[in-house]
């Protein structure tokens, strides 16, 4: 009895009444008393109830790791669009050493060299694999692009339902479901482009007539000046030419009626000497 207590404090199994002689428990225990540690570990790792037990411990981790971890793996299906463009793969990959260190400690440990981070993106999907496979209506981001790129490559039917059996790619309905998805996200995005480049033509008309408003305006008020002032000119112009006029017709008037005085004085004198 303090035997099998005292292996179930330190190793945390259930604890059992008595143990039998061959038992992986007791033999670990009795190793434990006598002071042989790696003896007792041996023992417990060469039973395969130990193994079953600590692989079911390490299966329940994961488990509850993935359950908890959120949607990771997931495209927001009312804007895939923004989805699909801002979506990052090293990004999923922090979330998964953060949310599921059991499962990526356990991925990693198959690579046989320090983790590149091109290894780092491989695992991440290898794990998008499994999410999948867990449950394929939440974790499906890395079938759906798969999906995307083998219908612009023209990827025949055939080879389509091959690769969505194995669960590689989504099928030509979810396909097509996700291509009429964005198409309709890209109508939206270019009317709201259409109608904001209008309003900014509008926009720009209106400030235009309102500039041009305001320089016709200034230039209604120089013409106006201008025309004033030639106006003035043209006044002072005509009221000059006429007194050099009447100042002309004066003078030859003068002039003419001195001639005649001076003829008509001549005409006298001769007229007297005769």
């Amino acid at each position: 009895m303090h035997g099998g207590y005292w292996v179930c404090t330190v190793w945390g199994a259930k604890c059992y009444p008595s143990f039998s002689k061959n038992s992986f428990l007791s033999q670990a225990a009795g190793h434990l008393e006598g002071g042989r540690y790696k003896r007792s570990l041996e023992s417990m790792k060469s039973s395969k109830t130990y193994n079953d037990f600590i692989i079911g411990s390490v299966c329940k981790q994961i488990q509850k790791e993935m359950k908890s971890s959120g949607p990771i793996f997931n495209i927001d299906s009312r804007n895939k669009t923004k989805s699909f463009e801002s979506y990052s793969w090293k990004t999923a990959n922090k979330s998964l050493k953060n949310k599921c260190p059991t499962l990526m400690t356990i991925l990693g440990s198959t690579v046989e060299r320090k983790l590149s981070k091109k290894d780092d993106v491989r695992l991440t999907m290898i794990a998008a694999q499994l999410f999948f496979v867990r449950c394929p209506a939440k974790h499906k981001v890395l079938q759906e692009l798969i999906g995307l790129l083998l219908w612009f490559a023209g990827t025949n039917r055939k080879t389509f339902q091959r690769l969505n059996r194995l669960g590689i790619s989504s099928g030509i309905k979810a396909t097509t479901k996700t291509i009429d998805a964005l198409r309709s996200e890209f109508d939206v995005t270019i009317h709201q482009q259409r109608q904001r480049i209008t309003e900014l033509q509008s926009t720009s008309r209106k400030a235009k007539r309102e500039l041009f408003s305001d320089e016709w305006e200034d230039l209604t008020e120089w013409v106006k000046v201008l025309v004033m002032v030639v106006t003035v000119v043209g006044v002072v112009v005509i009221v000059v030419g006429v007194v050099v006029v009447v100042v002309v017709v004066t003078t030859v008037t003068i002039l003419v009626v001195m001639e005649v005085m001076v003829v008509v004085f001549v005409v006298l004198v001769v007229a007297v000497d005769m």
